[in-house]
């Protein structure tokens, strides 16, 4: 989903557009979870997860884009690595416009009509990480993120081989809106629109080239200075086969736009 971040201006209020691929160039607030020793990518995280979230095992997977057999790897998703998270909790669902309206007492959403099921849309980095601190979670990081959409698998996309018009609200299956979350099947790890319906905001600042530098224990990118954050997920607006888990884009950290929202996450101590 990438687009330049000044450019999401011109796009807040559609209501039917297709998602083009080009490019655009601080705290933790406990951000990264402990690794578990001995845990493997394919064990099942411990119990301990509140309601509506699902437990992410510790361990490691490859994050980005391998260039062989994958398509086409933009530049801010290679090179591939294999890195290791911590154990993580992380919302089954979007947060939807009835649950920010809540702890938030606001309802900034610009599809007003489509109901307290749908996920919120139209809230900044700042406000997506005030209501994740208010509800006692976080933003999830990037690779806690990639994690959670890969659920298990190296695919491109979270759906695997399943027909994507199962999983996910796209471009070509959306008719220009969001939709109540949940609807379409969920991933290996039980989480629904990890592609499509609305982006998301990630926890990290957005760097092109953050992918050559990051470590690979439970990598965070908080930069001093940090204008963009990361985006993941794609959403209504993108067609459907840049949906990939491994796209991510930089936008303002203030900025609203009528298809990012965001899910929220918690470290999972074992």
């Amino acid at each position: 989903m990438k687009r330049h971040a000044a450019l999401v201006l011109l796009v807040v209020f559609v209501t039917a557009a297709g998602c083009q691929k080009d490019k655009d160039g601080k705290r933790r607030d406990n951000a990264r979870g402990k690794t578990a020793a001995g845990k493997s990518a394919g064990e099942t995280a411990a119990s301990g997860c509140p309601a509506g979230m699902a437990a992410i095992p510790a361990g490691e997977f490859m994050m980005g884009c391998p260039e062989a057999g994958m398509g086409t790897c933009y530049d801010d998703e290679k090179p591939a690595k294999a890195v290791t998270v911590g154990a993580f909790c992380i919302d089954i669902k979007e947060v939807t416009q009835k649950q920010y309206k809540s702890a938030m007492k606001a309802a900034p959403w610009f599809f007003k009509q489509c109901g307290d099921d749908c996920p919120v849309e139209q809230v900044s980095w700042n406000e997506a990480n005030e209501y994740c601190r208010k509800t006692g979670k976080r933003l999830p990081t990037e690779a806690e993120w990639e994690r959670a959409a890969r659920a298990g698998s190296d695919a491109r996309f979270p759906w695997r081989e399943s027909p994507v018009a199962e999983h996910a609200w796209f471009n070509e299956s959306a008719g220009g809106t969001i939709h109540p979350v949940g609807q379409k099947k969920p991933n290996a790890y039980g989480l629904y629109d990890m592609a499509g319906n609305v982006a998301e905001w990630a926890h990290d600042c957005y760097d092109a080239v953050w992918y050559a530098r990051m470590p690979a224990d439970n990598p965070v990118n908080e930069a001093a200075s940090c204008p963009l954050h990361t985006v993941r997920g794609g959403s209504w607006m993108i067609r459907k086969d840049n949906a990939a888990v491994s796209d991510r884009s930089g936008f303002n950290t203030d900025i609203k736009t009528n298809f990012i929202g965001f899910r929220c996450a918690i470290s999972l101590k074992q």
